[in-house]
C-alpha cells in the first residue's frame, strides 16, 4: 500500500510511495568534481512533489534500483512557478531553487565569465511576465550554449520560456536567477511555448 506525498511528515520511517523520477541531478562540488548527493524531483498521482536527498555513498545503489516506466496516470513534469516579485524572499538561498516562465524579450550572445580563476561561458536571456516585469536569466557553461538563439528566433511571437530549478540572486539591486553552478549537472527543464494572440502566458 502506497502513502501519498502529501501525507508524509519528517522524521517518519517505513512509508513507502509510488512516484515518478521528473528531475534527476548530482549534486557536486564544482571545484573538485567530488560527488555531495544525489537528488530528484519525486511527483506522485496526486500532483503532489517531493524533494528527495540520497547521500553520495548510497547514490550507485539507489541509482540502480530506479525503474523506467510510463504510467499515464503520474505527471511528467512539475513546476511551481514564481512571482518575479516573490524571487526577493530568495535571493542567495541556493537550496531553494525557483521555477520562472514568461516572454522571452532578449537573448544575448554568449560570453565567457571568470570564476574562481575558472573560464565558464554564459548567456543571458530577458523574459517578462503578463504585468510586464521584466527578469533576467543567466544560463551558464553548456546550457547557455546549447539554448539555441537562431532556433528561437524563428519561431512565431510570442515564445513563452519555463526555466525550472534556478537560483534567485540580485544584480544591480534587481533580483535576477540562474542555474547553480554548484549543482552544474542538474537535470534542467527548459520548456518553449508559442503562444496564439498577444498572450505572454
Amino acid at each position: 500500500m502506497f502513502s501519498p506525498i502529501r501525507v508524509l511528515k519528517p522524521g517518519e520511517t517505513h512509508q513507502a510511495i509510488c512516484a515518478r523520477v521528473c528531475r534527476l541531478w548530482r549534486n557536486t562540488d564544482y571545484k573538485t568534481g567530488r560527488l555531495i548527493s544525489l537528488d530528484c524531483l519525486l511527483v506522485d498521482k496526486q500532483d503532489e512533489a517531493i524533494h528527495c536527498f540520497i547521500r553520495a555513498s548510497d547514490a550507485d545503489f539507489m541509482t540502480n534500483k530506479i525503474q523506467e516506466d510510463d504510467d499515464p496516470e503520474i505527471p511528467r513534469l512539475k513546476f511551481n512557478f514564481v512571482e518575479f516579485d516573490q524571487l526577493t524572499q530568495k535571493i542567495d538561498i541556493n537550496d531553494l531553487l525557483s521555477d520562472v516562465i514568461g516572454r522571452i524579450i532578449s537573448i544575448k550572445s554568449v560570453e565567457d565569465s571568470v570564476i574562481n580563476d575558472r573560464s565558464v561561458k554564459r548567456r543571458s536571456v530577458t523574459i517578462q511576465n503578463i504585468r510586464e516585469e521584466m527578469l533576467n536569466v543567466t544560463l551558464w557553461g553548456e546550457l547557455g550554449e546549447k539554448f539555441d538563439e537562431d532556433a528561437i528566433q524563428a519561431m512565431s511571437e510570442p515564445v513563452v520560456v519555463a526555466f525550472s530549478a534556478m537560483a534567485a540572486k540580485q544584480y544591480m539591486v534587481q533580483p535576477t536567477v540562474m542555474h547553480s553552478i554548484a549543482q552544474c549537472n542538474y537535470a534542467f527543464v527548459l520548456l518553449l511555448l508559442c503562444m496564439p494572440g498577444g498572450s505572454s502566458q
